[in-house]
C-alpha cells in the first residue's frame, strides 16, 4: 500500500465524479494512483440531477474509490469541495459534507475513504431515492 500524507485518503465517490461521468474527466483525470470499485451503505437520492448521498439506510451504494497522487491531492481536494459546495468555515451553509467514513471495496478490504454526505433533509417532492443504489443503473 501507498505511504499517504496525514489525511491523505482517497475519494470515495458515487455520482458525478465516478470514472465513467462527465466530473471525473474534469477532477480526476490524469491525477491518480489507482481507483477501486468500493461500497458503502446508506442511502442515493436524485436530486435534481444531483446525487445525494445519506448514511442512513441499508442499501448499499455502489462507487469508486480514488487514490489521488500526492502532488496533485490538495488541488483537487480544494476543487472537489468547491464543486460540492463544501465550506469547511461554514458547514451549516454547505450542500455537502466532507467526512471520512470506512467503505468496502471488491476484495472486502475496509478502507478509510472522503466521502460527501448530503447536509440537507430528504425532500420527497425535491429528491427521488435510487433503491439499485447505483448512480450510473439508477432503474435496476
Amino acid at each position: 500500500m501507498t505511504n499517504r500524507h496525514n489525511n491523505e485518503l482517497p475519494f470515495f465517490v458515487y455520482g458525478t465524479l465516478r470514472r465513467d461521468q462527465h466530473n471525473y474527466e474534469r477532477y480526476f483525470n490524469n491525477k491518480t494512483e489507482k481507483e477501486k470499485t468500493a461500497w458503502i451503505k446508506g442511502s442515493l437520492y436524485n436530486y435534481g440531477n444531483l446525487p445525494a448521498y445519506l448514511p442512513q439506510g441499508e442499501t448499499w451504494i455502489r462507487g469508486d474509490l480514488i487514490y489521488i497522487k500526492p502532488k496533485y491531492y490538495q488541488e483537487v481536494l480544494t476543487e472537489v469541495d468547491f464543486l460540492e459546495g463544501y465550506e469547511p468555515s461554514s458547514e451549516g451553509t454547505s450542500l455537502y459534507l466532507r467526512r471520512n467514513h470506512k467503505v468496502t471495496t471488491e476484495n472486502d478490504e475496509k478502507v478509510e475513504a472522503w466521502i460527501y454526505i448530503f447536509n440537507y433533509p430528504v425532500s420527497e417532492k425535491l429528491m427521488t431515492k435510487i433503491d439499485s443504489g447505483d448512480w450510473n443503473s439508477p432503474l435496476e
